[in-house]
């Protein structure tokens, strides 16, 4: 899901890392993290669970929750 191979350990500034992939290190994403946007739980299951609020798919998460 990366646009952005990077093999320098980091990702340039606009980018998130994803998790490891076999050809990069890391996998970069275009956009903002759910850190950046404000978040504190990270979704991969497309919702929130309970006392989380939905703040939007970031380049990590989908979707990125916050506490309430």
């Amino acid at each position: 899901g990366g646009d952005y191979c990077s093999q320098s350990g980091a990702c340039p500034s606009g980018y998130s890392p994803l998790a490891g992939s076999s050809d990069c290190n890391p996998c970069c994403k275009a956009g903002p993290s759910c850190g950046e946007m404000g978040g504190d739980y990270c979704s991969q299951s497309g919702w929130c669970p309970d006392g989380y609020e939905n703040v939007g798919r970031s380049s990590d998460c989908n979707p990125c929750c916050k506490s309430q």
